[in-house]
């Protein structure tokens, strides 16, 4: 299981309001690299497709493409500003899961996310979800990097 803390500047509910704005997301994903970037809020649900590209190590090559679709679903409750997280690698056998939490810190906001990386695959599954883990901290880390610059 991984977990990544945040922190911004601004007010929670301004942390909130941005994270979940379709343009926010297009811009992020374009300026990260990504592709075909479509984002449909429903509700309180976000759920955002696109493409990505994926160094893949050798020993993951025959299960995983350097290039994927991915649909991630946010499920956000606004009165405790937490979201369940769903990220489905389409055509790849691992999933990601997880917690997201905005709360006030200080004078700004900590944002954080727990999550699990799972691998459906015998023996090497092990071994492709921890590669698939440093992917999706360093991908969190990017995004966040990315917010505070915007």
């Amino acid at each position: 299981m991984g977990s990544v803390k945040f922190r911004f500047e601004q007010d929670p509910d301004t942390v909130m309001a941005f994270i979940r704005d379709p343009e926010v997301i297009k811009r992020r994903g374009t300026a990260l690299g990504e592709r075909n970037i479509q984002v449909v809020v429903d509700g309180n649900r976000v759920t955002t497709t696109r493409t990505v590209e994926a160094e893949i190590p050798a020993f993951a090559k025959k299960f995983l493409k350097p290039t994927n679709d991915v649909v991630e679903i946010k499920d956000w409750d606004p009165t405790t500003r937490t979201a369940k997280l769903d990220v489905d690698i389409k055509g790849a056998p691992t999933r990601v899961t997880g917690t997201i939490r905005i709360r006030p810190e200080g004078t700004g906001t900590s944002y954080e996310i727990d999550y699990q990386v799972s691998c459906s695959i015998p023996l090497v599954g092990k071994k492709i979800a921890d590669y698939a883990d440093d992917l999706t901290a360093k991908g969190m880390r990017e995004e966040y990097e990315w917010n505070k610059r915007e």
